[in-house]
């Protein structure tokens, strides 16, 4: 079972609920940017620009340690670069924005965003 937040990848970065709160906020911020360029992305057919937005987002998941959004990302990012665009239209659609809202709540009742 793949963790939406391991708080233990978190804590490396501190054990502050403050400072990893605003850790938190700001990857919300960013991951939003970069959903929307991948999203962009897709609709247009950029399958290059789909797959360098859901690295940076795969990326950024691992080091905070949001392991669905993380896992999710990687096979949009394969999908992509096999420029099997139904594929990636059908992972975003049914799993990443699903994802991401598991990942908004965990953060919501834990009241760090």
């Amino acid at each position: 079972d793949v963790a939406v937040l391991e708080r233990q990848v978190l804590e490396k970065f501190s054990t502050q609920l403050k400072e990893q709160a605003e850790l938190l906020r700001a990857f919300d911020r960013q991951t939003q940017i970069d959903l929307a360029h991948l999203h962009a992305a897709v609709q247009s057919g950029e399958m290059e620009a789909a797959q360098r937005a859901a690295h940076r987002v795969k990326g950024a998941s691992r080091m905070l340690g949001a392991q669905q959004l993380e896992h999710i990302c990687a096979r949009i990012q394969a999908a992509a670069e096999r420029e099997d665009v139904a594929e990636v239209r059908r992972l975003i659609a049914v799993e990443l924005d699903e994802a991401v809202l598991r990942f908004r709540r965990v953060m919501h009742s834990r009241m760090l965003l």
